[in-house]
């Protein structure tokens, strides 16, 4: 007998079938790399994230990296108490001695604790067995590294500036569960753009604007960009972006005779800072100490020209005259000026480096960076289910030779 040929129409079926089931276990294949449940205790109240200019959709991001985890809890004592769905996840507001028994309660399949202190102490002190504790750890500065965090299954450092820390203020600390979990940048978001320039450019009419990014506090070092404005001409300006005490900064501009050409501006939010950061002449953030400095590869996304201080971690991602102009004497507002001028020109070398500087973004693009905390956090969930599984095979068989013990 001979065969029947299959009619085009079946050939097409069949192709498309193919299709779904190939399609079928792509998703399978996603879905087990996903975690059913999470605890996530903040570093601070969440209305926080919101005024800093980040939407919730953002801040659901940055709790569920590459959408890792199906559900996630918010277990935070900063929040009103009782249970709701807010920013788009389940939020908990409880006191921190409350919190292992509502851990027990949703059994999630890790806790994640979003700082090296105040969080890293309320996730270890009500550890639930089984269930891994992983921290991250943001600032280098010791009054914020807690002992705690030799309690945790794993911690993951913003820098190795971080992670060096870490191990000189708990120094028996267990350092292979020390990772590298560096900042990200949405490079989607965050890139060259001539949006609202004539607005921005009309906000503040000056041929130079120097743009400062970041909380006004000592660390940042805004008091010496504004001593070295006071040495350049009435030709730039300087916007601060970022929250704080105000009264210190404007008493120093006006000690130096700068109040016209500096602005302060509280918060911008998230999604435009782009356009910021496109627009300015240069951004100057000579910081005396950071654990990362995220405002660093947002400006490199956006093609700015940096002017940085020359200190790690810094100076590990970006290169002098490369990538970025590095200070060394940042203390000094004549050097940090100088650096200000070179950065302001229309130079040969400024082209080129605003085009190096892109690749510095995507070499922490979020999907990297996501990517790699999906890879470590797996990792550390899967590595302690087998500790618990063996743990439990060892209790059974303990427990069967007892019993083949006492039948005997």
């Amino acid at each position: 007998m001979f065969s029947k040929t299959p009619s085009p129409n079946q050939n097409k079926k069949s192709l498309i079938e193919k299709e779904w089931a190939e399609q079928d276990n792509v998703i399978k294949d996603e879905e087990k790399m996903r975690i059913k449940r999470a605890v996530i205790i903040p570093s601070d109240p969440l209305y926080c994230y919101i005024n800093k200019g980040m939407s919730p959709q953002k801040l659901r991001e940055y709790y569920n990296p590459g959408n890792l985890y199906k559900r996630i809890f918010i277990l935070s004592s900063f929040e009103d108490k009782g249970i709701r769905k807010k920013y788009g996840m389940i939020v908990i507001g409880a006191k921190p001695y409350q919190f292992k028994q509502i851990i027990k309660r949703i059994m999630p399949n890790v806790v994640r604790a979003y700082d090296g202190f105040r969080a890293a102490d309320y996730a270890c002190a009500n550890r639930v067995k089984g269930i891994p504790i992983i921290v991250s750890v943001h600032d280098a500065d010791p009054k914020l590294i807690h002992k705690s965090l030799k309690y945790a299954d794993a911690v993951f450092c913003m820098s190795d500036v971080v992670a060096k820390r870490v191990k000189e203020v708990i120094y028996n600390i267990d350092i292979n569960r020390i990772y590298i979990l560096p900042n990200r940048v949405d490079t989607t978001k965050f890139k060259k753009s001539n949006n609202n320039i004539t607005q921005l450019n009309n906000m503040y009419p000056y041929k130079y604007r120097i743009l400062h990014v970041g909380r006004r506090v000592v660390e940042k070092n805004l008091d010496n960009v504004i001593k070295a404005l006071s040495l350049l001409s009435d030709e730039y300006c300087l916007v601060a972006i970022g929250q704080g005490d105000k009264t210190y900064y404007s008493n120093l501009a006006k000690e130096h005779k700068v109040t016209e050409r500096y602005f302060m501006v509280d918060s911008v939010n998230n999604d435009e800072l782009f356009n910021w950061y496109s627009w300015c002449s240069c951004i100057c953030n000579p910081s005396r100490s950071e654990g990362f400095g995220i405002i660093f590869i947002e400006a490199a996304a956006c093609k700015s020209i940096i002017v940085t201080s020359n200190i790690a971690p810094m100076n590990n991602f970006l290169q002098h005259e490369k990538t970025a102009y590095l200070v060394n004497n940042y203390e000094s507002p004549r050097e940090i000026a100088k650096y200000i001028e070179e950065a302001c020109k229309n130079s040969e070398n400024n082209f080129k480096m605003s085009d190096n500087v892109l690749s510095v973004a995507e070499n922490f693009s979020k999907v990297k960076i996501d990517a790699l905390e999906k890879e470590l956090t797996l990792s550390v969930v899967g590595k302690k289910s087998v500790e618990f599984f063996i743990i439990g095979l060892k209790i059974n068989l303990v427990l069967m030779f007892t019993i083949n013990q006492v039948k005997r």
